[in-house]
């Protein structure tokens, strides 16, 4: 049985913003991966449909895209059963932190970052990223 969290609250409209988050997480040496795939695994190995998958090598279980009527995705996973003794994990995003939820919201932090620099970058802006002094992402706009 499947214990899948909807995370309702955050509607990926950029595939192309999604891309390129994991992409930044896998040059910091996330084991992540895009995946153009109709399932993704859940509670033993089980397959859940979805449109696109976010594949976690390390992890039993991945993170599925679910196209809404809007044409949004929201990210479905299953919390349970990922590993939980300490060693370094793919679905933590971060070797530090020990909860699922935390590493779910780093990616959709990332996701978040790539959207607001897209849409500034469309309305003529420059964006300047810069890392803040307990990691948080801070954005920097130019107005045109």
């Amino acid at each position: 049985m499947s214990h899948n969290v909807l995370i309702k609250n955050v509607k990926i409209t950029s595939l192309d913003a999604i891309k390129r988050a994991i992409n930044e997480l896998k040059a910091e040496g996330v084991n992540v991966a895009f995946a153009e795939q109709a399932t993704f695994r859940t509670y033993a190995g089980q397959p859940n449909k979805c449109d696109f998958a976010i594949v976690l090598a390390d992890q039993r279980h991945d993170i599925g895209l679910v196209k809404q009527p809007d044409g949004s995705y929201l990210p479905y996973y299953d919390p349970y059963g990922m590993k939980h003794d300490g060693s370094d994990v793919s679905c933590k995003l971060d070797s530090g932190l020990r909860d699922e939820r935390v590493a779910i919201g780093k990616l959709l932090q990332r996701y978040s970052t790539c959207v607001a620099e897209d849409e500034l970058a469309l309305a003529g802006h420059a964006v300047v990223r810069e890392q803040g002094k307990d990691g948080e992402i801070v954005l920097t706009a130019e107005y045109a």
